[in-house]
């Protein structure tokens, strides 16, 4: 996953927190989230951390497996994948995220949902090859961005953030 800066930076205090290749399947059509995997790391000091894994979707001969799989950082939910399976053929995509998050011990939660449709059975929704690591920029001296999260209701409208551009001079 490629960063992108201004300058070339040296990373510092670069950790593989969890590396796991083993996949977590949900085979059984739930309409809801099922947590096949939680991992937790804990953090000493604030870094960046780089959360990445494949989102896996199965289908069988005569049925198509629909589905998605999506993490959570805390029970809150952070990175969603749709994915969908035809016959017999499977489909994976690589989905990763980088957050900057302080000191403390954090859970993520890997979630599968999985329906079907057809009478094939077996059509399997799955998350593997879950990667969490830590890295740090020695030259940084500040970071600013969100803090938290919000619900808002379906019918409702909510200005989270108010920016004013500033346009510069021709």
């Amino acid at each position: 996953m490629p960063i992108m800066v201004e300058t070339i930076r040296d990373l510092d205090n670069e950790v593989t927190e969890i590396s796991d290749t083993q996949t977590y399947s949900q085979t059984n059509p739930v309409y809801d989230w099922t947590t096949q995997v939680t991992k937790n790391v804990t953090l000493s000091a604030q870094r960046t951390v780089c959360v990445k894994y494949d989102s896996v979707a199965q289908g069988v001969s005569g049925s198509v497996g629909y589905g998605a799989t999506r993490v959570l950082l805390d029970g809150v939910p952070i990175l969603t994948s749709h994915t969908y399976a035809g016959s017999e053929v499977e489909i994976s995509e690589t989905k990763a995220i980088m957050l900057l998050l302080p000191a403390a011990t954090y859970a993520f939660a890997f979630q599968t949902s999985l329906y079907q449709v057809g009478a094939g059975g077996g059509e399997k929704m799955s998350v593997r090859n879950i990667y969490i690591g830590s890295f740090d920029f020695p030259d940084k001296t500040s970071a600013s961005g969100d803090s938290g999260y919000t619900s808002v209701a379906a019918t409702t409208e909510s200005i989270l953030l108010t920016l004013s551009p500033t346009v510069p001079a021709t």
